[in-house]
């Protein structure tokens, strides 16, 4: 009889127990009850950052690693639409005449050792970058029309440039500010001994060449009202081999796989079975492949027919689908959607081999060998060319392929040392400010010049009304596609990352641009978002 009496007991505590922890787990916050997960989040990557230094870069790679720790004055939204957004300045005017920017600061931002942040941090980036133009890229590359900066008071300074820049933005949104004192006391040694005491979420601990990076969160970081991460630390792993990527991540090695590109369709299915807890995410971007023609006073490119042979001779549908894996799209013109300039009345690039062959016997090709070149970052190089090759043989030209090292690559277009060349690239901010570049200044030395286009682009780059610029890039578009020079574009590429399920980026924003950069500075958890 006791032991039916001690079972009694135990049971009638044993149910109060389980309705206890029931109330408690009913009760619970939708936080605490979602499943917990690591601290850590693992984000991986396909290029390696080449530098520290935020005023010597020039790649996606060291961008995507460089914002982890360093801030600029304004930054975007990277989607095409010319609008910017405060970061390190609060609020900034631009001159009715474009030729300055005024920039009132941020106050009670401090750098990671302790240092405030001020007018005089900027001045000083500023002169660093310009005293020493031939070393540092940054400026070059995007600020070419930059002439001086003014510390107006403690909190505002003035940019001026030699000539209206109303599109500056387009620079300024990744030029970074660095702290005055810091690098006067170390100088570059700031960098190359990996101190970087930038005023960004967060803080670098480790950069291994080739292996990965490793941050702590910044405990003090001036913005933590609009973020504040879940997670204290960040691991950037630099992945060059798209088989060991995804193999990372199915093993759980990696939270994030995020190769430039996208990652290679043929892999894909290796997904499979995952579904439950790594999302697939398709991205319609602003990365283009094209084929670059060369100008030189004997070169058949200058006739027009042999240009229009060539392009109507190249399947772009059947390489996109058999090489591609159908991630693209036949390009509409130059530019495309997410692209100031995009016009979408344009038609398709033309497939019609037998109006090429009737074009080409009727041109001035004269059967001499070509040679179209490239180097491996062009996706699926050596199968897309040799495909292109067979395309436009068949209809009577005689070109070959040739796949070379990055460095001959780029010396043979720097010495104008080729027949054509295949290469990939992306409109950042959805600005085709590089582009247009390629063409006003012949940065690719195609000896291609069309005074029509470029007095065009002049005036786009002065221009300081948004709605005539965008008019002015139609224009320019309509121009590059009927006259199918200096390039013939290839294919719109629709890239595709993976991530698990939960990793979000922060404010509201993407971890994925449509430009084919990545936003992993903002690398949060959110539990809703689990299936």
């Amino acid at each position: 009889m006791k032991v039916n009496r001690y079972l009694r007991v135990f049971c009638a505590v044993a149910l109060t127990l389980a309705l206890v922890i029931s109330f408690i787990g009913f009760t619970s916050s939708p936080a605490s009850s979602a499943p917990s997960r690591s601290k850590t989040v693992t984000l991986a990557s396909s290029q390696n950052p080449r530098t520290l230094d935020p005023h010597n870069w020039n790649d996606v790679g060291t961008e995507t690693t460089l914002k982890m720790m360093w801030e600029s004055l304004i930054y975007t939204d990277r989607t095409g639409s010319g609008e910017y957004i405060p970061m390190l300045a609060e609020s900034w005017d631009i001159a009715p005449d474009g030729m300055s920017w005024t920039f009132y600061l941020r106050r009670g931002v401090f750098w990671q050792n302790g240092d405030p942040f001020n007018a005089d941090d900027v001045v000083y980036s500023f002169n660093r970058v310009d005293e020493r133009r031939n070393e540092l890229v940054y400026l070059i590359q995007y600020l070419a029309s930059y002439d001086s900066v003014e510390k107006l008071d403690e909190y505002t300074v003035k940019l001026n440039f030699k000539e209206p820049t109303p599109m500056a933005g387009n620079g300024l949104r990744a030029f970074y500010v660095i702290p005055k004192n810091a690098h006067e006391e170390f100088g570059d040694d700031l960098f190359s001994l990996q101190m970087c005491p930038g005023t960004g979420p967060w803080k670098i601990v480790e950069w291994v060449t080739g292996s990965h990076s490793q941050f702590v969160k910044n405990e003090n970081y001036w913005n933590k009202a609009n973020f504040d991460s879940y997670f204290d630390e960040v691991f950037i792993r630099y992945v060059t081999d798209s088989n060991a990527g995804v193999m990372g991540h199915l093993a759980g090695d990696i939270d994030v796989y995020a190769p430039s590109g996208g990652i290679n369709v043929d892999l894909l299915p290796m997904y499979a079975g995952t579904e439950n807890r790594i999302e697939l995410i398709q991205q319609e971007t602003t990365q283009s492949s094209w084929i670059t023609f060369q100008f030189k006073d004997n070169s058949i490119w200058n006739d027009f027919n042999v240009r229009r042979a060539f392009s109507m001779a190249i399947d772009r549908q059947l390489i996109i689908d058999a090489l591609l894996g159908g991630a693209g799209n036949i390009p509409r013109g130059y530019f495309f959607r997410g692209v100031i300039g995009y016009d979408p009345t344009l038609e398709p690039y033309e497939y019609n081999p037998e109006l090429a062959r009737q074009l080409l016997a009727a041109s001035a090709y004269d059967g001499r060998y070509l040679e179209i070149m490239a180097n491996p970052n062009l996706m699926r190089a050596e199968d897309v060319l040799l495909a292109i090759s067979d395309m436009v043989n068949s209809v009577g030209f005689n070109i070959g392929i040739r796949i070379v090292e990055t460095t001959v690559f780029n010396e043979r277009r720097a010495n104008s040392d080729f027949d054509l060349f295949g290469m990939q690239a992306s409109f950042i901010d959805g600005i085709p400010h590089r582009q247009y570049n390629l063409i006003l200044n012949d940065t690719d030395n195609t000896n291609f010049v069309d005074e029509e286009i470029n007095e065009l682009v002049r005036e786009f780059n002065r221009e300081m009304s948004v709605a005539r610029r965008a008019e002015i890039a139609v224009a320019v578009n309509r121009l590059l596609t009927e006259k199918l020079a200096p390039h013939v574009l290839l294919a719109h590429y629709v890239n595709t990352y993976a991530r698990n399920y939960g990793i979000v980026c922060g404010q509201g924003r993407s971890l994925f641009y449509p430009d084919g950069t990545f936003n992993f500075a903002y690398a949060d958890w959110d539990p809703s978002r689990l299936p």
